[in-house]
């Protein structure tokens, strides 16, 4: 299993009050492959929308 990252390397002034865990936090492997595939679409389009603006 590759060594994941601390918190701290990901979030170096601490992780920010915003973040939250998922709601249901008993989602199968599949599920969560589904809302992380959901989360990067949403950072591109918001990526994208941003940058056409500039």
């Amino acid at each position: 299993m590759p060594t994941l990252l601390s918190p701290a390397h990901m979030w170096p002034g601490g992780i920010p009050s915003a973040v939250r865990l998922h709601p249901n936090n008993e989602l199968e492997e599949a599920d969560v492959t589904e809302e992380i595939k959901g989360r990067c679409l949403f950072l591109k389009g918001t990526v994208h929308l941003t940058l056409y603006r500039l």
